[in-house]
């Protein structure tokens, strides 16, 4: 009697144990399931390497903190990448809007400094002979107009002075004219003619003098040398306006025009500026390094731009038309096109294609691909990038494979074509076959022929439809 009367009690304790626990474990509060309320990040990423990525928080071979990405259950396309707000903090994501503004190219350029060429003037000796008392040494030599160069010996010329003298000896006024014709087609300057024919005596060095004031742009004579037709014994050219020739890049050759204004600034002389305008625009580019020349004309009356010195070129384009533009920065330049990193919605950012214009003052117009408005990422915007690339892929590669709940299954197969009396049987163990679980209440086996089957020398009887026995 005792021992059943402790049974029974150690019966009511367990069953009133096991209610205090069920109803403990009832009312306690359910971790699991708040936790599940808040966002799991995927897997966490290096923030210099999207291709090095853990389970689980950690460090990355650089030594920075991997940050965790979360998966976006409501992006509406693939690639999206979300991002809490702490992580874009220790990302440095910074956001802008896209706006319409009209900008203002600046083109900075090269130059170099050179002569008016349209004043330079070239001296060309129109008869053959030798020329003596240079008065030149070298190129650069200043020189005043009317000051004497060299003198010229010349066989040719000394038989026109003697044409010249006898015709004003035998006055001859149409002789004389002819005659003195001649010498001006020699290049004997007017001042000598009169010489000789105030004289009556032939001269046999004919001087020449300079034509305007400057200096000298090319000498290639000197005492004693022998000058041909073709020779150009030198050339003097001035320094009160001289020429500039900037040259500008090839892509922005379409941004020259002529009239533009220039601002010139020369190393020489730190804190000075001089001003000009273009004045022409070469229809042709340097071959060698893909460069438009344009020609600016610029006063110098101080004469401190020397001929061959460089100086640095600002050239104020015109505006271009409004249009939308982002900071230069956020624009992604590939092979294969621009893209920026949009942010569609707060902590949520995708890869745009777009179609880039212009570039100035830290802007770049954006042709397609964006409305005014939309936030696009400044900073960060290649790791977004890289990783929304890389969420591309993956969804590709997925959307490529076979589920694996599909994987295998029979399900709507038909057997009525499959041909089961030419089947051997005779190396199949049925011993071993279990049909517990198998499910004959899809399978189609109006085709088999079961009557004819070899299972290994037993005759198995024809089974009709809900007649099987695997018991």
């Amino acid at each position: 009697m005792k021992i059943l009367f402790s049974a029974a009690l150690a019966a009511v304790i367990g069953l009133a144990a096991g209610w205090l626990l069920f109803a403990e474990k009832s009312s306690a509060p359910a971790p699991a399931s708040n936790q599940a309320s808040e966002p799991q990040p995927l897997y966490w990423v290096a923030p210099m390497d999207s291709s090095y990525r853990r389970d689980g928080p950690g460090k990355s071979p650089m030594g920075m903190d991997l940050v965790p990405v979360y998966a976006d259950d409501t992006s509406a396309e693939p690639g999206d990448v979300s991002i809490s707000p702490h992580v874009q903090q220790q990302l440095g994501v910074k956001t802008v809007a896209v706006e319409r503004r009209a900008l203002t190219p600046a083109l900075d350029a090269v130059g170099f400094v050179s002569f008016d060429e349209q004043a330079l003037m070239h001296m060309h000796l129109r008869a053959t002979g030798w020329v003596s008392g240079l008065a030149v040494n070298s190129v650069g030599d200043p020189v005043s107009r009317g000051q004497k160069l060299f003198d010229f010996y010349s066989p040719d010329i000394r038989n026109t002075q003697q044409e010249f003298l006898q015709a004003l000896a035998g006055d001859n006024s149409r002789l004389t004219y002819a005659s003195r014709e001649k010498l001006r087609a020699q290049g004997v300057p007017d001042s000598e003619i009169e010489v000789i024919e105030r004289t009556g005596k032939i001269k046999s060095d004919i001087s020449y003098y300079a034509p305007q004031a400057g200096v000298v742009a090319s000498l290639s004579v000197a005492n004693g040398s022998y000058v041909t037709l073709q020779q150009n014994a030198m050339s003097i050219g001035p320094l009160e306006q001289v020429w500039v020739i900037a040259e500008v890049f090839e892509r922005q050759a379409g941004l020259l025009q002529k009239g533009q204004s220039v601002r010139l600034t020369s190393r020489a002389y730190p804190g000075e500026q001089w001003r000009g305008e273009i004045d022409y625009v070469y229809p042709v580019l340097d071959v060698g390094n893909r460069t438009t020349r344009a020609r600016i004309v610029v006063a110098n009356q101080d004469e401190r731009l020397k001929p061959n010195m460089l100086v640095d070129v600002q050239i104020d384009a015109a505006s271009l038309a409004p249009a939308l533009v982002v900071p230069r920065d956020a624009v992604i330049r590939t092979g294969r096109g621009d893209r920026v990193v949009r942010e569609i919605s707060p902590g949520v950012f995708r890869t745009q294609a777009v179609r880039a214009g212009a570039s100035a003052s830290g802007y770049t117009q954006i042709l397609n691909g964006l409305s005014e408005g939309d936030r696009v990422v400044t900073r960060a915007q290649f790791l977004i990038d890289s990783e929304s690339s890389v969420h591309v892929e993956l969804d590709r590669l997925n959307a490529d494979a076979v589920p694996p709940e599909k994987a295998g299954s029979h399900a709507g197969m038909d057997h009525s074509a499959m041909q089961h009396g030419e089947r051997n049987h005779n190396a199949t163990e049925h011993k071993s076959m279990s049909h517990a679980h198998m499910d004959h209440s899809t399978m189609n086996s109006s085709g088999a022929k079961a009557e004819t089957m070899d299972y290994g020398g037993h005759s198995a009887p024809a089974v009709g439809e809900g007649e099987a026995d695997h018991d």
